[in-house]
């Protein structure tokens, strides 16, 4: 009888213990979702910061040369031209050579 009664609690400790490792298991796996979806909303707000820093980077060039390109114009009709462009970068070099 003792047999029996010692394969009982055995079988009740393996249970036991098959529940808790499924139990974390389950935690685990909810852990990972979460930080799946956090990775998620990092990438989205890495990418969308990247396109607004490329945007911003390229009306300013883009204006820039216009500016440029209008005061050669102006050159060429003998017009006045625009204030001349501030900075130190080959664009403002190249106004300030037509100015």
């Amino acid at each position: 009888m003792a047999k029996y009664a010692s394969a009982s609690f055995t079988d009740k400790k393996s249970s036991s213990f098959r529940f808790r490792a499924a139990f974390i298991q389950l935690d685990l796996i909810g852990a990972l979702v979460n930080l799946h979806q956090q990775s998620e909303a990092a990438l989205r707000t890495h990418v969308a910061l990247g396109i607004a820093l490329a945007l911003s980077l390229t009306r300013g060039i883009t204006s820039r040369l216009g500016r440029l390109s209008e005061n050669t114009v102006r050159l060429a009709a003998g017009k006045p031209l625009l204030a001349r462009l501030e900075g130190s970068d080959e664009i403002a070099a190249l106004d300030q050579v037509i100015h």
